[in-house]
């Protein structure tokens, strides 16, 4: 019952109040619920907006570092294949061959080379078929 007095002397006021005050509570009203779904639209959009430079930065981010890494492994690839078809490479590698102890220093100084050169390779390990092992590394020497 208090709620329903009040409302009806609330009414009356309203409607005892000047038409210029009339017409300020109307646009003072339709200024603050037009300003309140404008910031609700706005806050959406730049959320999407947002989310959607944040998706293609990373999208970015990603492609970057494919590209990085599918440049160290092709650096890699056409070392290896540089290594493995050196000439003295292969006549350490070959069994017919004695080892020549002035050879496995040069192809161990060669491996080193590539070691030190090439921050993308850590170590280089070669094996032949008597299981002799000519190596580079730039850290500890690994058991195969």
């Amino acid at each position: 019952m208090f709620n329903k007095f009040r409302f009806s002397v609330i009414k009356e006021n309203f409607l005892n109040l000047s038409i210029m005050k009339k017409i300020v509570i109307y646009f003072s009203i339709v200024f603050i619920i037009s300003t309140f779904g404008i910031t609700i639209v706005y806050e959406k959009i730049n959320t999407k907006y947002t989310l959607e430079k944040l998706e293609q930065s990373s999208l970015e981010v990603l492609e970057s570092a494919k590209s990085n890494m599918n440049t160290i492994i092709n650096n890699i690839n056409n070392v290896s294949k540089m290594i493995i078809s050196s000439y003295d490479i292969q006549t350490l590698l070959s069994q017919n061959q004695e080892k020549d102890n002035a050879l496995k220093s040069y192809i161990n100084n060669y491996l080193i080379q590539f070691t030190n050169f090439q921050s993308d390779i850590s170590s280089i390990y070669i094996l032949d078929y008597e299981g002799n092992k000519y190596y580079s590394d730039n850290y500890l020497y690994k058991t195969l």
